[in-house]
């Protein structure tokens, strides 16, 4: 099966959210936002499969990421399936109840 232009494009930026500086790592999360625009759904389910693949990526690029995926809820929850949403909370609340 072919992936996506969309789940292409927000790993790529999700792989880049490593970047130090922080005009750089706002950039990301705005981009990533907005690309939740297009497919909130598919935005969701691409950024919760990289935080679960990603275990090891550090708090402060988790952040953004969950940043971003806040944003997309807010902006299209009436759009959302609840598996969607469930799915999201669920991953912000392992997230939120991680150890160190």
């Amino acid at each position: 099966m072919m992936e996506s232009r969309i789940r292409r494009l927000a790993t790529t930026l999700m792989d880049a959210s490593t970047d130090k500086d922080p005009e750089v790592q706002e950039q990301i999360r705005n981009s990533l936002s907005s690309l939740g625009n297009a497919d909130p759904e598919e935005m969701l389910e691409c950024c919760g499969e990289y935080l679960r693949q990603h275990e090891k990526l550090p708090f402060p690029f988790r952040a953004l990421i969950l940043f971003s995926m806040g944003s997309v809820i807010r902006s299209h929850l009436q759009d959302l399936g609840k598996g969607s949403a469930a799915a999201a909370a669920a991953l912000a609340a392992r997230e939120m109840t991680r150890a160190k």
